[in-house]
């Protein structure tokens, strides 16, 4: 049996913490009688270690490496806590500066634009980066969802991509697509979901 998540009383402080066995398996929330949306949090460091070592001054994570650690926690749901470890001058090296400023770059040209604000008033619109995101405030509910384009006003749906939960964030990067219309179809839910504006974006090619 499924759970009336929209019936639930009023939510309390949950009886879990990091330290639980368990955060919180299907049978739980099952069991549950209520829900609450908690962000995980993914930590890693810009260099091969958490503390600064001078050895590593050529060791700092690639502007692709970085992009793909993005793509794998802000996109699939949690908050990216990236250290950047201060010298013995307690100072951030150049080439962790340079290679921030760079990370910061493409990401602000990425997701600048949301094209997906110009379909169905002109010609279609290229893109491949995707961003859907739930509701949270009502909780977490999709459970599994695929991306559907019209290639021409006319022409038919066509899956482009699936995946499976949402949460806060997913960001799904596809092959460079040209598409006059998008649509999200959700193939399992908890309960009635709760979508945020679909996203698409052209992000830069980055070597």
């Amino acid at each position: 049996e499924g759970v009336d998540v929209d019936n639930m009383p009023p939510i309390s402080k949950p009886q879990i913490d990091g330290m639980s066995k368990t955060l919180g398996s299907f049978k739980e929330m099952l069991a549950a009688n209520h829900w609450v949306w908690y962000p995980a949090e993914c930590d890693t460091s810009i260099r091969p270690g958490w503390f600064y070592h001078k050895g590593q001054d050529g060791q700092v994570k690639s502007l692709k490496t970085l992009l793909n650690i993005y793509d794998s926690s802000v996109g699939r749901n949690s908050v990216l806590l990236l250290n950047i470890p201060p010298n013995t001058e307690g100072l951030l090296h150049e080439n962790d500066v340079k290679r921030l400023e760079d990370f910061g770059k493409i990401l602000k040209d990425t997701f600048k634009t949301n094209l997906a604000n110009r379909l169905r008033r002109g010609p279609a619109v290229k893109f491949n980066t995707i961003v859907v995101q739930e509701d949270i405030t009502k909780g977490q509910r999709v459970e599994k969802f695929h991306i559907e384009i019209k290639r021409a006003k006319n022409a038919e749906w066509e899956t482009l991509t699936s995946s499976t939960s949402i949460g806060y964030k997913r960001i799904l990067r596809v092959p460079e697509t040209d598409a006059y219309d998008v649509r999200i179809v959700v193939d399992d839910t908890r309960a009635e979901p709760n979508l945020l504006p679909l996203g698409l974006y052209r992000a830069p090619t980055v070597q």
